[in-house]
């Protein structure tokens, strides 16, 4: 009977079974692969890594007074041109406000562009069962995002047309330098990342906490909660909207589970995108776990 050899770092390796005949047993190449991995240079993926990082605004809020303002915000009153009706889905639903964002806030957008795009969403149709997901939309549109420009006349004055599913919040912002999410890693990046990289748990980690740190590996950070511009944080596969011209459109924010914790997706994030070239196109992505 021949006797077990050493058990390589990956491939095969003869044992006897209990008939005594030889058992081909193959091992999986976790040890290979662990062994080019480790060998990877840690901070040359940093650095790599850094190279594709960009400014995101990191949204701080906390429950407000409501009051008109044309300035970012979520929840409460928008501000809505006078003499244009508010969005109804195509039952006929009045739609909740949700936000309005400044352009001239958002990390890549022209700082001087004073436009608000402004975002509804029709609760009552998702509550019956016709919710919608936004971008490609196929059931029909129970959501708005359009462009409006506060300084080309007064608002409305009409307040809340419909339930404000999240409430007035003050919003302030601090600004990041954040590296994609792993779904938006490109070749180069994803063919150096450490293994360790998967399992990190950075010092402040709080395991009851509903997201994810910012600080995702040393040196490194991802905003994974509501915040403007920079990466997508994606829940599924990236699913970047298409504008007209052929290209992506440009991200834009992003709607945590924390500030919708009463709206559709609550288990998910709400994703709006526009155009950046002065275009009026906009679009929502929900994506949920």
């Amino acid at each position: 009977m021949p006797k077990p050899g050493p058990v390589p770092d990956a491939g095969w390796c003869l044992l006897p079974d209990a008939c005594a005949s030889v058992t081909l047993v193959i091992f999986v190449a976790t040890r290979s692969l662990q062994g080019e991995r480790d060998t990877v240079n840690t901070q040359g993926f940093v650095n790599t890594a850094l190279r594709h990082a960009t400014e995101t605004k990191k949204a701080r809020y906390e429950p407000a007074s409501d009051r008109l303002s044309t300035a970012t915000r979520f929840g409460g009153t928008p501000w809505w041109p006078n003499g244009a009706d508010r969005p109804c889905c195509d039952r006929n639903h009045p739609m909740s406000f949700i936000d309005q964002i400044s352009l001239g806030d958002v990390p890549g957008f022209d700082s001087a562009d004073q436009r608000l795009l402004s975002f509804h969403y029709c609760e009552d149709c998702a509550r019956e069962g016709q919710m919608s997901f936004g971008w490609p939309d196929d059931r029909g549109r129970g959501y708005d995002l359009c462009f409006l420009d506060p300084t080309a006349g007064s608002s409305d004055g009409h307040g809340c047309v419909a339930h404000d599913w999240i409430g007035a919040r003050d919003v302030s912002f601090e600004s990041i330098e954040e590296i994609p999410a792993v779904g938006d890693f490109d070749e180069e990046l994803d063919a150096i990342v450490p293994i360790d990289f998967f399992s990190y748990e950075p010092p402040d980690f709080d395991e009851y906490s509903p997201l994810p740190a910012d600080d995702v590996y040393p040196g490194l950070k991802h905003v994974s909660g509501t915040k403007l511009g920079g990466h997508p944080s994606w829940l599924q596969n990236p699913d970047w909207p298409i504008g007209t011209s052929g290209e992506r459109l440009r991200f834009v924010a992003q709607l945590d589970m924390v500030l919708c914790s009463e709206l559709a997706w609550a288990s998910g994030m709400a994703f709006l995108f526009a155009a950046h070239d002065g275009a009026e196109e906009a679009e929502l992505v929900i994506q949920s776990t």
